[in-house]
């Protein structure tokens, strides 16, 4: 996993963690094509292990496959980290990963979407930007706020709130299972969603809108019926079952 991240050499301290966070970001996809697909061929979520390959593969997932794929990367370079969750919509919706260090917590969220750079500190506040998106995440000491606003967006938007408190995979079955079963849970059953995000631009596609980021502009378009194509070429994920997670979301969203 360390040369695909590009990372030759990794000890447990805080410039590392930073480095993989980042490196992981700029190279693993988040998407829910594997859970539409499941969801169509009424298969169970993906196992940690089939999530781990996934991540090998470079071709990411949503938060489970990739948060759980980075908590075992980080703890086996050394670093004290455990699950934690985060309330989107639905408390434990989210799952990150917690990093202790020298007694302080840092929340790590790679399975998002967005360009979330650098980890969390549970004290202090501070902001990252990339390609447009700017990200605040303010911590207490007991919890971490993020908010973040995204380009041509005039305000800010709370993303989450995310505690260090430490959970189980198992504390998290119930709401996958839900993200693979329910379509009023959460966006992954009757949304599409995909992103690609790089050190110089960034790809993302929400149902029939495709966006292109660069430092300085974001185009978007209308992809019409090229889905498929879009996921394929330009998004690189040709090697996910794209065409049954398309027309899973294409039947669950009355689009035919």
């Amino acid at each position: 996993m360390l040369s695909l991240l590009g990372v030759s050499s990794a000890q447990p301290d805080r410039l590392t963690l930073g480095r993989l966070q980042r490196s992981w970001v700029f190279t693993q996809p988040f998407h829910n094509l594997d859970l539409l697909a499941d969801f169509a061929q009424k298969r169970p979520p993906l196992e940690r292990r089939e999530g781990w390959q996934r991540c090998l593969q470079g071709l990411g997932g949503p938060c489970h496959v990739q948060a759980s794929s980075f908590l075992a990367l980080v703890q086996a370079i050394g670093f004290k980290a455990h699950f934690s969750g985060a309330h989107i919509n639905h408390p434990g919706d989210h799952l990150v990963v917690c990093v202790w260090l020298d007694g302080d917590a840092f929340i790590c969220d790679v399975g998002n979407g967005h360009p979330y750079t650098e980890p969390f500190a549970l004290n202090g506040s501070s902001d990252q930007a990339h390609l447009g998106w700017v990200v605040r995440s303010h911590g207490d000491g007991r919890s971490v706020r993020v908010e973040q606003q995204t380009p041509g967006a005039t305000g800010w938007r709370d993303v989450y709130i995310a505690t260090p408190q430490q959970c189980d995979w198992a504390d998290f079955q119930h709401a996958i299972q839900r993200h693979h079963s329910e379509l009023g849970f959460g966006p992954f059953l009757t949304g599409l969603r995909a992103t690609r995000i790089g050190e110089t631009e960034a790809y993302t596609l929400r149902d029939d809108t495709l966006r292109h980021y660069t430092a300085v502009d974001c185009e978007t378009q209308d992809v019409g019926k090229r889905h498929e194509a879009v996921l394929n070429e330009t998004m690189g994920l040709g090697a996910l079952p794209v065409a049954a997670a398309v027309r899973a979301w294409r039947c669950n969203s009355g689009r035919v």
